[in-house]
């Protein structure tokens, strides 16, 4: 069985955060980018892998949702 990184564990964590705040909203990745004001692929790569970009841009993501707190896994 495949161990599972610290990293991805917290990509996914990250990652399902935000696409639960998505779905409660009822956006999708283009209004999400137009309220962000990032582009479509812009908020894709975030999304998909958000330890590759700027905390900054993962915060306003966040703020943008609603999301009070990033999740930290250890």
């Amino acid at each position: 069985m495949p161990r599972i990184r610290p990293l991805d564990k917290q990509r996914d964590a990250i990652r399902k955060t935000f696409l639960r705040a998505m779905t409660e909203k009822d956006w999708n990745q283009k209004h999400l980018a137009k309220v962000c004001e990032m582009s479509e692929a812009q908020i894709s790569l975030i999304l998909n892998n958000p330890e590759k970009h700027r905390f900054t841009s993962i915060l306003t993501i966040a703020k943008k949702l609603g999301i009070n707190e990033i999740p930290i896994v250890k």
